[in-house]
């Protein structure tokens, strides 16, 4: 019990942050030794500066002082029994300032560190979201922009511009090298939907669909929910398949502000693979 007094709750019972076995000792669920250790140094430091506070006001009563008689000021004598018990009592308040001052703050940056060492990481606490925020732009395209704004970033990559109800499109130029079409689904005047469409030719679908599928996880991270098992007829080719007219699920990624789908559908009759990105209601303003 001396030795907690003299030396701090949390220099005696806290582990040495910095160190290799700084998170050895920790209790399963549990965080550092205890919160209230450097909670009952910062009490005790309090206890300090009132002692200090009150050791000092009774030192100026113990100076002699005037004090006024009728008509006249005389000096009154101090209590001079009293000071050096006052000067050990202050000197005594000082030292507890300092020592559990001191312990307060290692005990708070020890709790503070085993705190950040034990939350897991956001993807790792919530599996719905993934290692990557949802991404602020596709392909030069931002859910923020206006329609003119869309068909003038469209223009600039020398490709063709159409649109039609609500959906705006951005095509290759025929003769160009083959790159995939752009679709955005415009919702009160700014995209809701940007879709990112690669051909499925019979030929490559399968091994296009698996390297998009590759890629998507390597930026984003593990999907909220994966492929679902395909049939036999999808897995031996997806473009017929999906003439055949089967719809073969693909991995989806959720963030609070949207989503993304990778997503193997017809299009114009066609067997394509859509990249789909997909904005919360709320993610525009």
């Amino acid at each position: 019990m001396l030795v907690t007094v003299l030396t701090g709750c949390s220099f005696i019972s806290e582990p040495v942050p910095f160190t290799a076995s700084e998170f050895s000792s920790r209790k399963k669920g549990g965080c550092g030794t205890s919160v209230w250790l450097p909670i009952v140094d910062t009490a005790s430091t309090v206890a300090g500066a009132t002692w200090v506070l009150r050791a000092n006001s009774d030192l100026d009563d113990t100076r002699p002082h005037d004090e006024t008689v009728g008509q006249y000021t005389v000096q009154a004598p101090g209590n001079g029994d009293s000071v050096d018990r006052l000067k050990v009592e202050r000197a005594a308040g000082w030292t507890i300032i300092g020592v559990f001052g001191a312990s307060a703050i290692y005990g708070y940056l020890v709790e503070a560190r085993c705190a950040a060492h034990q939350k897991p990481p956001e993807s790792a606490a919530n599996p719905m979201l993934a290692s990557r925020g949802f991404p602020a732009s596709v392909l030069g395209y931002t859910f923020r922009m206006q329609r003119s704004e869309a068909a003038t970033q469209c223009v600039a990559t020398d490709d063709v511009w159409a649109y039609l109800g609500y959906t705006g499109t951005c095509k290759p130029r025929s003769g160009t090298a083959p790159h995939p079409r752009v679709e955005l689904d415009f919702e009160l005047g700014v995209p809701s939907r940007i879709r990112v469409v690669y051909p499925a030719p019979p030929q490559t679908a399968n091994r296009d669909y698996h390297a998009l599928a590759d890629s998507l996880r390597k930026s984003f991270g593990a999907p909220r929910s994966d492929m679902a098992p395909w049939s036999a007829a999808c897995s031996a080719s997806l473009s017929d398949c999906l003439s055949a007219g089967e719809h073969p699920e693909g991995p989806t990624w959720h963030w609070p502000s949207g989503s993304l789908e990778l997503a193997p559908t017809v299009s114009d009759g066609q067997p394509v693979i859509e990249i789909r990105y997909t904005r919360a209601d709320d993610s525009h303003r």
